[in-house]
């Protein structure tokens, strides 16, 4: 099979004016307000990483050999971790919360960014470069992480098939990455899926792939977790799970700077940050809350937002002091959980990220958190758009121009009628960059 570009259209185009990205695909190099680095400045994040001390590198090594051994990583991928020990070695890095099967195809489309982005820089620059994916596994959105949409191939005039595990009540308010996998639900999924998959050209490949991931895995973050590695293994992907108490001890300094300073500084700088958007003539992405700490904390499986009054953090039935916050990360790390703007400081503490491959969304709210990075004297990674492609397959009409296309379908799908040649052929595509959207044709 082949895949193929059939036209490119530049964000600006077709992305609503107010948006950020809109006007970011026009000129790059315009937002140092909003952002450290543009895509030219490659020499410039590097001597920043330079100075920056990453003394936790063996320890960081050590944890992902054996999470990913666990995992049956692949060779691959166990060699590319190991160069994270060498001094020199730079991240380039995606992420998304764990999905059902993946879940949208733009988690694909940022895996495949991340990988091809990390082959550009070592070949031009010269570099060691590594791509890791960020497991969101502490989101929270369970409708998104639970369904996804399935082709509807019975003559339904193209349109889309919805199938989910959605949990139960009681799972709403614990992270979707810890959501387990057994109950009528899973199960009336599997069957679903195989009627749907019976007159596929690969449907027994790909079922095998996902009950031999299924049967090892007791929750939808490791199942996500195994598939990815199954998937991008032979290209020497990278998964970090940051729900681990071991990660999150070796980001020490952000949790002690938050607990000693003032807890509300954070949701400050974001604000002034959106009102600065507002001005530009932009939309926020992140809202102000005004009396919200900028991290949660985990009451058994439940992750409760923080207040603080001026004198004590308040979760959901539970009151604390400075100090018994402070003790408690000591014993406990790993019931503390970064919002969705202190994450990317917490990876930036973890790994010398040299870029960072968004969605249209994320680098929206990407645009508010300059001033957190600043705050922990540490700079952005260069903020780049992920690919984004609407497919065609010339000899049928289920994949059709129906953009954003990649929120409705699923890698599974492609896979049961293309094979593993797809994402090949997809990774091979020589792209300018990933400020346009791609028509891609599929033949063959």
């Amino acid at each position: 099979m082949q895949v193929r570009i059939k036209e490119k259209i530049n964000f600006s185009e077709i992305l609503p004016a107010g948006t950020f990205l809109n006007a970011y695909a026009k000129e790059p190099s315009s937002f140092s307000s909003f952002l450290h680095f543009n895509q030219d400045q490659v020499n410039e994040k590097i001597a920043s990483l330079r100075k920056q001390a990453f003394s936790h590198r063996q320890t960081l090594t050590a944890h992902l050999h054996d999470y990913h051994q666990r995992l049956g990583a692949t060779a691959e991928t166990l060699a590319q971790i190991a160069h994270l020990n060498d001094p020199k070695t730079l991240v380039i890095m995606s992420g998304q919360q764990p999905g059902l099967l993946t879940g949208p195809l733009y988690t694909i489309y940022k895996t495949i960014s991340c990988l091809q982005k990390a082959q550009e820089i070592r070949q031009v620059f010269n570099l060691i470069t590594i791509p890791i994916f960020w497991i969101a596994s502490e989101d929270h959105n369970p409708e998104e992480a639970t369904s996804l949409f399935w082709p509807d191939e019975s003559g339904n005039n193209g349109g889309y098939l919805r199938l989910s595990i959605r949990p139960r009540r009681g799972h709403f308010k614990q992270p979707i990455g810890l959501l387990p996998l057994r109950g009528k639900k899973l199960a009336s999924f599997l069957k679903e899926l195989k009627k749907l998959l019976s007159p596929t050209s690969y449907c027994q490949w790909v079922e095998q792939i996902i009950q031999n991931s299924l049967a090892q895995s007791a929750t939808l973050g490791e199942w996500f977790a195994r598939l990815m590695l199954t998937l991008f293994g032979p290209w020497g992907l990278i998964l970090i799970e940051p729900n681990h108490g071991a990660i999150k001890r070796l980001a020490k300094p952000l949790w002690e700077k938050i607990l000693a300073d003032d807890p509300l500084a954070l949701p400050q700088i974001v604000d002034q940050a959106g009102r600065e958007l507002e001005r530009r003539g932009f939309r926020r992405q992140l809202p102000h809350h005004p009396q919200q700490c900028p991290f949660f904390l985990y009451q058994g499986q439940r992750r409760e937002k923080v207040i603080w009054d001026g004198k004590l953090f308040h979760t959901e039935n539970q009151a604390y002091s400075r100090e018994q916050l402070q003790d408690l990360f000591q014993l406990q790390p790993e019931r503390f959980s970064p919002n969705v703007y202190l994450r990317p400081v917490f990876s930036e503490l973890l790994f010398p990220t040299l870029c960072y491959l968004a969605g249209p969304a994320e680098i929206g709210y990407l645009a508010q958190i300059k001033g957190v990075y600043e705050y922990f004297g540490l700079k952005m990674p260069i903020i780049l758009p992920r690919l984004s492609a609407t497919l065609h397959d010339r000899s049928s009409c289920i994949l059709r121009d129906d953009y954003p296309q990649e929120r409705k379908l699923n890698i599974f799908y492609l896979l049961s009628h293309y094979g593993p040649d797809f994402l090949t052929a997809i990774q091979a595509l020589e792209l300018e960059n990933y400020f346009y959207h791609y028509q891609l044709e599929i033949s063959g």
